[in-house]
């Protein structure tokens, strides 16, 4: 039995009932679908879990022992969540994060002047260098500046796309959220039937705000919902269905239009 503090903090700090039902992991997984169809309809290229970034490197006997002595949880952690294209045409990578309300990230962080989303954004490329380095000691015995280090050093930062409990993002989300959004107004806006690419944009930034939010919000929901059953609640909730392609994201811009006209 574990007992739940009364801010139900225990929630996100006991790894026992954090992933009980894989309640964390499904809200990573659909924050990181969220924003690879996002890139999608903004037409540009991504892919979604970059599994050559890292471990090509890793070749011959060091990669039979890769697979015997690291665990599917650390083989998964040195895998980027998303590889895009930027508006310099550079391919960069990132990883998607999200924090519950809890001491560690939220009350106890330091420096307290700092967002939660943006302090925890902050770590996810110094979290990756650290992963690689272990692999490049234990596995390859080459570190400091072992291979996979030195890949990453060259790949760049990875980008930390956070989302908190509060439905709040990172300031590196933000910036691909615009991003999207100018690259989508781009396309769209004449089809769209926007006054301007920049009108359209605007628009688009908004409506992907309020996507990404109310995505992650049902998305944290889920946890305390699934809380719920460890005090004795119902375990019967079902999903809500998925969004289609490009209709539906169609039919979405044009309703963004006609809530910012007041219809």
């Amino acid at each position: 039995m574990v007992r739940v503090d009364p801010r139900g903090d225990i929630f996100f700090t006991s790894t026992r009932l954090c992933n009980k039902y894989r309640a964390r992991t499904i809200w990573s997984s659909a924050m990181e679908l969220e924003l690879r169809d996002t890139l999608r309809e903004a037409d540009v290229p991504v892919v979604w879990q970059v599994r050559g970034a890292f471990e090509d490197l890793i070749r011959g006997e060091a990669r039979g022992r890769y697979f015997r002595q690291k665990s599917k949880q650390t083989r998964d952690g040195i895998v980027p969540d998303l590889r895009w294209r930027d508006e310099d045409g550079e391919f960069v990578l990132g990883d998607v994060k999200t924090i519950g309300f809890g001491k560690t990230r939220y009350w106890g962080r330091s420096p307290a002047s700092t967002r939660p989303v943006d302090a925890r954004a902050g770590s996810v490329h110094t979290d990756m260098r650290s992963k690689l380095r272990s692999i490049d000691r234990t596995i390859l015995g080459r570190s400091p500046n072992g291979p996979l280090e030195l890949r990453l050093s060259a790949v760049g930062p990875i980008r930390g796309l956070v989302f908190g409990a509060f439905g709040e993002i990172s300031e590196e989300a933000r910036s691909l959220l615009c991003y999207a959004a100018d690259a989508t107004a781009a396309r769209t806006w004449v089809a769209d039937g926007a006054t301007s690419e920049e009108h359209a944009a605007a628009l688009l930034k908004n409506r992907l705000y309020r996507r990404w939010g109310i995505k992650t919000a049902r998305e944290y929901a889920r946890i305390k919902i699934d809380g719920l059953r460890l005090v004795g609640g119902n375990p019967d909730f079902t999903n809500p269905p998925g969004h289609g392609d490009d209709d539906a994201r169609f039919y979405d811009r044009q309703q963004a239009y006609v809530h910012a006209r007041g219809g």
